[in-house]
């Protein structure tokens, strides 16, 4: 028997709906006219002018049918996301264990790998968020080979900024330790000296106030971690005096807060600044003006250097253009680059731990799926409930994993090596956060989408007879277990392999001769007043006044002086000559020197290889200790005691009477040593100048660092008040 016409009739769509409304309208016009006495045609003619554009009409319909679709489609996708957020708040709830494991390891995997993605993003990537630093310069000198740099003198830094056109904009700074008063008292803080432009060539503006001008002396711009920590960010600050060695400074603004130079990290670290002065060696940055290359640069600053008395007019000199991450030497990349893929793969292998978890569970939730299959619940209907519970997991572990990604940038902010200085300052800013909630929702479609799929990925019929008493266990689910289960062994083999090799680095590492002790070693610079002690014999009497005073306090074991520590140390040039031998061929020598106390090789545990250290008394001022490569270059299978030297035709020669062992320092992305050069002589400290770097062997016991500085302090007051520390 035929079914009846209207049950083989599909539905009427919406467009055919609407044309016979239309059409049923006109219709009735057409009837009510030809009832006054119109023809059929006449009628017709005059519905159709009465009813106007019919496809207007149609498609003014359309719209409105549209949007009154996607209004309710949007209730129903909202009303289904909050149905699916409550069956998800209840699964956790079922399986407190299991969402708890969850979420700490996402936490963990999460935390790590934004943690270390900070660092890559700030030493490779983006030095200062939100500042172009494609085309900022730092811009030095260095010798012709090219083996170390230093500083330009500030004649020189003025005559680049004046006399390269390639330069759209040079600024200069630096910074020196100072005795300031915030209202509390003195105490010991980092001045920065700069010139007024430094911020706009670093593309940036105050937080508060503003710069001081280029003719302002007595005035200071606090950084912000300074206007929050000493004056709660109180705007009344601008304005208010405060003192910097005993010199009344007036605050005009406030450093915004991501404010850094990513050259040198130590200086811009400083906690204020104040106009430079004319007797400071800056560092020098620059930005510089589009696409002109490197080299035509160095010419032009090489060209301005040349022409000046003392500054590389005699071609000793030459000019280095350095790069916002030139100073991240290859092998610091190569291990934060290392680093930064561990992380990825403890978060890959948390991922596929989190994933098996859920499968599992997915097994025993076959009967509920059944059950919204049966009820007419589509395939997509169940992949979203499930990834839905995914995404919140992910969410949970995403907010707990940036409390662990914060105590990982403090702590390496605590622990970070000297490679690692730019790292000081780095925080979880907007755009890490929205980062780590990429890696969030990426992860939780990662993790989420096998077990969503094994739920809905099978016909109504197969998953019951998954269901029946027989069935024992499901094929496909044990097919996706065991995928997982081999990617976490071949993550968690390779995480093994690079873990055995990090600690077998870090061993030799610590196995490296260092050539000193550093456990237990603390210094201090001391600087007392120069124009109450003008003479050498005062100042000596200062210092050994002071010295004695901290060999006295309680765990120390030793104090000495000295102008330097390893691996900071200074450079001399000069013109060596050796006795009873000709000029040296290379004309110019670069030498490392530090000017020592006598104990300082028995503080700093370095060995006396040969010979002895120069005595303490007059006699020994031309006395001096060099290191075992320089004995070594210049005395090839002899001994260097006894022979003499010196750096300049009219100089005094001075007496070599020991060798001391080499200092080397392995540095992550520093090549060799970490001296400027491997040639190293050590003279008596004499206190020639009115500036000394105090040297301490403290009990490791004892409060350290933290309770020393106090003690110095106090104990530098109690000889002179004007002592700084």
């Amino acid at each position: 028997m035929k079914p009846p016409e209207s049950d083989s009739t599909p539905p009427p769509t919406p467009d055919s709906a609407l044309d016979d409304e239309l059409q049923f309208h006109l219709e009735q016009r057409v009837a009510e006219f030809m009832a006054q006495g119109a023809t059929r045609q006449e009628a017709t003619a005059r519905a159709r002018a009465r009813m106007g554009d019919v496809d207007q009409l149609k498609e003014y319909s359309g719209r409105i049918q549209a949007r009154t679709a996607r209004r309710h489609k949007r209730r129903m996708w909202l009303s289904d996301l909050r149905i699916d957020l409550r069956q998800g708040l209840r699964q956790g709830a079922r399986a407190p264990a299991l969402a708890i494991v969850a979420v700490l390891t996402l936490a963990l995997g999460i935390g790590g790998t934004t943690a270390t993605y900070a660092a890559v993003r700030k030493l490779m990537l983006d030095p200062i968020p939100g500042v172009d630093t494609s085309r900022l310069v730092r811009i030095s000198r260095t010798n012709a080979a090219g083996t170390f740099s230093v500083t330009p003198s500030a004649e020189l830094a003025d005559a680049w900024a004046a006399g390269v056109s390639s330069l759209e904009d040079v600024a200069v700074f630096a910074s020196r330790e100072g005795s300031v008063d915030l209202g509390a008292g003195n105490e010991a803080l980092s001045v920065g000296v700069m010139s007024p432009n430094v911020l706009s060539v670093l593309g940036m503006a105050p937080a508060v106030g503003r710069v001081f001008g280029p003719a302002e002396t007595d005035v200071v711009v606090l950084t912000d971690a300074v206007w929050r920590r000493r004056f709660d960010r109180r705007a009344d600050v601008i304005g208010r005096t405060i003192a910097i060695d005993g010199r009344p400074y007036t605050v005009v603004g406030v450093l915004p807060r991501r404010f850094t130079i990513p050259f040198v990290a130590a200086v811009s670290d400083s906690d204020l600044w104040i106009p430079r002065g004319a007797d400071i060696f800056p560092h020098v940055i620059a930005r510089v003006r589009p696409d002109v290359p490197d080299a035509q640069l160095r010419r032009e600053l090489e060209t301005v250097m040349h022409s000046l008395d003392g500054e590389g007019s005699d071609g000793e000199w030459r000019a280095k253009v350095s790069h916002p991450f030139d100073d991240v030497g290859a092998t610091t990349r190569d291990s934060l680059l290392v680093l930064f893929g561990a992380m990825a793969i403890v978060l890959l292998a948390g991922c596929a731990n989190v994933a098996n978890l859920l499968l599992a569970r997915a097994q025993v939730r076959r009967h509920e799926f059944v059950i919204r299959q049966s009820l007419g619940a589509s395939r997509g209907r169940v992949i979203r409930q499930l990834l839905t519970e995914s995404s919140l997991l992910a969410l949970a572990g995403w907010s707990l994993g940036l409390g662990v990604a914060r105590g990982c940038l403090e702590l390496v902010q605590h622990l970070r090596p000297e490679a690692f200085a730019m790292l000081d300052g780095v925080s979880l800013d907007a755009p890490l956060v929205w980062w780590s909630l990429m890696v969030a929702a990426t992860t939780s479609l990662f993790f989420g989408m096998a077990p969503a799929l094994f739920a809905a990925g099978r016909h109504l019929s197969g998953q019951l007879r998954i269901e029946t008493r027989s069935a024992t266990a499901d094929r496909g689910a044990r097919r996706w277990r065991a995928i997982f289960v081999m990617g976490e062994v071949a993550l968690s083999v390779m995480l093994l392999i690079g873990a055995g090799l990090l600690v077998r680095t870090l061993v030799e590492m610590q196995r490296a001769p260092l050539g000193f002790e550093p456990a237990g070693l603390y210094r201090a610079t001391v600087v007392i007043p120069e124009d109450r002690y003008a003479t050498q014999n005062a100042r000596a009497s200062v210092f050994s006044q002071l010295l004695d005073q901290v060999q006295a306090l309680p765990g120390m074991s030793q104090a000495t002086w000295s102008t330097g520590v390893p691996p900071e140390i200074g450079v001399s040039v000069g013109a060596l000559q050796i006795e009873d031998r000709d000029l040296q061929p290379e004309g110019r020598t670069f030498l490392g020197f530090n000017i020592v106390s006598p104990a300082y090789f028995g503080l700093t545990r370095t060995p006396i290889i040969e010979g002895r250290v120069f005595g303490s008394g007059a006699a020994s001022d031309n006395e001096i200790v060099v290191s075992q490569t320089l004995a070594r270059e210049q005395w090839p299978g002899e001994s260097a005691v006894g022979k003499r030297l010196r750096l300049s035709s009219d100089g005094p020669w001075s007496l070599i009477v020991g060798v001391a062992g080499d200092v080397t320092i392995p540095r992550p992305g520093a090549a060799g040593r970490s001296s400027p050069v491997s040639e190293l002589i050590y003279s008596p400290f004499t206190a020639s100048w009115n500036k000394g770097m105090l040297l301490m062997r403290h009990q490791p016991s004892l409060d350290g660092l933290p309770g020393l500085f106090p003690a110095l302090t106090e104990l530098a007051a109690a000889v002179d008040p004007g002592i700084k520390i």
